[in-house]
């Protein structure tokens, strides 16, 4: 989406931009339990991904980054996701306010 942009085109920028969308909404939809604050099981990643990609909703961010928290500091206190995802769970938990890491 960005390089069509520099490169201006619109049109495919557009096209992108609204697929992403789709994506992303169907991706919440599909994966997300409300009631639990989770995506799919509530691994690390699980959680980590929805939030780094744009899946989850501006709505329900805190509560999955809480449940991200909850699970990295308390309840699993290690890394389950691979050293690729690390990095954005320390800048998400870095992000909330009364997290210390």
């Amino acid at each position: 989406m960005n390089i069509a942009d520099v490169l201006g085109k619109t049109e495919d920028a557009k096209t992108y931009k609204d697929r992403l969308k789709v994506q992303q909404e169907a991706t919440h939809k599909l994966s997300y339990n409300p009631e639990t604050g989770k995506y799919v099981k509530g691994y690390q990643v699980d959680q980590a991904f929805a939030l780094i990609s744009g899946v989850t909703p501006a709505s329900e961010k805190e509560k999955v980054a809480a449940n991200l928290a909850d699970n990295v500091l308390y309840k699993f206190p290690y890394y389950d996701t691979g050293s690729s995802v690390r990095h954005f769970i320390r800048v998400i938990l870095q992000s909330m306010e009364n997290v210390w890491i």
